[in-house]
């Protein structure tokens, strides 16, 4: 019986455990320079709009480099990584210890937290 139950516990954790998907994610979707527009998420789950006369600004470039800016001042640069996990795309930026979902739909880029109650931010595909 113990011989059963042995087999039985080391064939589903074969079964079971199966190799994450570290594959790298196809950037041309995120490069470019885009607008923020609102965030939204918390405990509350407001959704913030951000005010006009406020420009915040992503760039994400070809080299793996980004440049975060508020109203035309660098607030933070450094490089990125984009990966594949499952069906997941996610990034991670410098300096940060979790990455964040990424996603793009026609000239949209949202990114968000990978955590309950955590945030997202939208951003419009500046021209």
């Amino acid at each position: 019986m113990r011989t059963i139950a042995f087999i039985f516990v080391i064939t589903i954790a074969f079964v079971g455990c199966n190799k994450a998907d570290n594959s790298p994610v196809n950037s041309r979707d995120f490069i470019g320079k885009w607008k923020m527009v609102s965030q939204s998420g918390g405990l509350a789950g407001h959704t913030e709009r951000i005010p006009e006369d406020s420009l915040f600004t992503l760039t994400l470039n070809r080299d793996k480099t980004y440049q975060y800016m508020r109203n035309s001042k660098l607030k933070a640069t450094g490089r990125y990584v984009l990966k594949t996990i499952g069906d997941e795309s996610l990034i991670t930026f410098d300096g940060a210890t979790l990455s964040q979902n990424i996603g793009t739909r026609n000239d949209s880029l949202f990114v968000s937290d990978r955590f309950p109650d955590g945030f997202g931010t939208l951003y419009i595909k500046v021209k």
